[in-house]
């Protein structure tokens, strides 16, 4: 008898055991399991966050390079205005107030218009090289009373005159800028 207690204890005992090592083995195979999904995840994860990354850096230059675009569009919006004002400055200059009926004054006044511009391109170039020619030699020996003032008004001068010499030349040497 006591050994069908003893064969029954056992054999509960084993199916206890038996139950456990069953039960342990399949959380370990569980446990292992996620531990793969895990990591296949995580290198899931690593892959889309790194594929956002250059999305990221791809629309980041996409934009960069729509800006820049931008400018560059503006910019020949700008010129191809600018050439417009300029070309209608000298399609106005084109008119002429005589004709063969009219009198020996309007013939003048065309005269007249028509060697202004030359005439002032001529007159500020040569009156730059002059000015400066004369501030080269002159001011220093000519410095007295307040020499800071002196300096100060003929920079002023200066720079008045080749605003001036730079205009005249500019527009009638004038830049054509992009037309496409």
């Amino acid at each position: 008898m006591f050994d069908l207690l003893l064969g029954g204890a056992t054999g509960g005992v084993l199916g206890v055991v038996g139950a456990l090592f069953k039960h342990g083995l399949e959380a370990y195979q569980e446990r292992k399991k996620a531990e793969a999904s895990l990591a296949l995840l995580t290198e899931q994860n690593k892959h889309e966050l790194a594929m956002a990354d250059k999305q990221a850096m791809l629309i980041e230059l996409e934009a960069k390079n729509a800006v820049a675009l931008a400018d560059v569009n503006a910019q020949k919006e700008v010129d191809v205005a600018s050439y417009a004002a300029l070309s209608s400055s000298y399609e106005n200059d084109k008119a002429t107030y005589s004709d063969a009926k009219t009198s020996p004054w309007m013939i003048a006044v065309d005269a007249a218009r028509g060697f202004i511009r030359p005439f002032l391109t001529l007159m500020f170039s040569l009156s730059i090289m002059v000015m400066t020619a004369w501030l080269w030699i002159k001011v220093p020996d000519a410095m007295t009373g307040n020499s800071e003032f002196l300096k100060a008004t003929f920079y002023r001068l200066l720079d008045a005159q080749i605003f001036l010499a730079t205009s005249a030349v500019g527009w009638w040497f004038a830049q054509r800028g992009m037309s496409k």
